[in-house]
């Protein structure tokens, strides 16, 4: 049995060794469709934003140093020479003798291009009909946004592996990105085993039979981590009829095939003496860990799909796929997410010699707290639903006293 450092250190060098040739499998998809995709390119800004000098107000434009002498007993005038809206073409408003002139102007509309520079807002001049009277100093480049402000021409606007958001859609979009580069998802082959094991929308059950509430759960997950998910069906506890689906599986050549159930020490536990057989090289298959201690970690020796064999329980599968299977497809893709440590707010006892994985609640109204939950039985899915994270709690000593600095995973 191996630490889960170890199995970590098995997992990010088996997707070391293949990452180079997965990671040039990209796509160019529509930006509508591509968040929460991983970013295959640079983007950088290939022009300003905004394209000119534009008003941030309804108001006047006009040239500032005109205003340094206005003052309430002494107020300066400005002749309105025309109006811009918002969309209008300005490139004829600067013709003529514009000295104590002014151009009326709408919030977004480009800023005529030299004499004036500056805004005045309308709430703070005197309208005297094709006039406005200045009683105070108007600042320069007051109430403009200056051109490439936002946005300029080279500008790096998303890295490379960037998972993209919401509000990266708001840039690219005001940047006329319409298609984007992404690496292709990870084609994902899910496997149930079980001769107890039923579809989960079968709606009556006899005493014996379970619903598979793993593959649901796997599907939905991996999907949010860019993965593509076939789910293969469940399969009988019979070592050739896993044989026979497992080499159809391989010849698919799926990047990762995951089972759940038959790694564990029992008679029907018969995934392990299977794979010599599938030419498959298992890395480890027992990792000291509470839940989902029997997990098994193997790759084809013929091609490049990698296997997680992960425990039948529903939370050993879900310890599985955040702890294992999820740190496996951050280094095939590229990206890395910030860790997070909170702090116990009540004793945790745990096994000793374990590495223990445990649903909790945390508070993140004030400071970081963290709280386990009661019941972490490898069964219980109640718990489960409560949980708004993980707490990792270490390998060493029978009790996580409360005050102890705890690393959280968020759902």
């Amino acid at each position: 049995m191996i630490t889960y450092e170890q199995a970590l250190k098995a997992i990010n060098e088996l997707a070391s060794s293949l990452s180079a040739s997965l990671s040039v499998e990209t796509e160019k998809i529509k930006l509508l469709e591509s968040v929460n995709r991983v970013l295959a390119d640079d983007i950088k800004s290939e022009e300003n934003i905004p394209y000119a000098d534009n008003s941030a107000m309804d108001g006047f434009a006009l040239n500032a140093e005109e205003t340094l002498q206005a003052t309430a007993e002494q107020p300066i005038s400005f002749n309105v020479r025309s109006i811009i809206a918002a969309g209008d073409n300005v490139d004829s408003q600067n013709n003529g003798n514009l000295n104590h002139t002014c151009v009326e102007i709408m919030t977004g509309a480009i800023l005529p291009a030299g004499y004036y520079d500056s805004v005045v807002k309308v709430e703070d001049i005197k309208r005297e009909g094709d006039k406005i009277i200045i009683s105070a100093p108007v600042f320069k480049a007051s109430n403009v946004r200056p051109k490439g402000t936002d946005f300029s021409v080279d500008q790096d606007v998303l890295s490379k592996n960037t998972i993209i958001k919401d509000q990266h859609i708001m840039a690219l979009a005001a940047l006329g990105v319409a298609e984007v580069h992404v690496k292709k998802k990870i084609r994902v082959a899910m496997l149930s085993t079980g001769n107890e094991i039923v579809s989960f929308e079968q709606k009556h059950l006899t005493r014996s039979q379970v619903r598979n509430s793993s593959a649901p759960f796997l599907k939905v997950f991996l999907e949010r981590n860019h993965c593509d998910v076939t789910l293969v069906g469940i399969q009988p506890d019979d070592p050739e009829s896993f044989h026979q689906v497992m080499s159809g599986l391989l010849q698919s050549k799926y990047d990762l095939i995951i089972t759940t159930g038959a790694v564990s020490m029992g008679k029907w536990d018969f995934i392990t003496n299977t794979l010599p057989d599938l030419n498959m090289k298992t890395l480890f298959n027992k990792v000291a860990i509470r839940p989902g201690k029997p997990i098994l970690l193997a790759h084809s020796t013929n091609c490049k799909t990698v296997l997680f064999g992960l425990p039948g329980n529903p939370i050993s599968t879900a310890v599985g796929a955040q702890f294992f299977i999820l740190p496996w497809i951050k280094k095939i893709m590229g990206y890395q997410t910030p860790e997070k440590w909170a702090q116990l707010v009540t004793d945790v006892t745990k096994p000793e010699g374990l590495e223990c994985f445990f649903k909790a609640v945390i508070n993140t109204e004030t400071d970081l707290k963290v709280r386990a939950l009661k019941a972490q039985a490898s069964y219980m899915i109640h718990s489960f639903v409560e949980s708004n994270c993980w707490v990792q709690l270490p390998t060493e000593g029978a009790l996580a006293k409360a005050g102890s600095r705890v690393r959280v995973f968020d759902l």
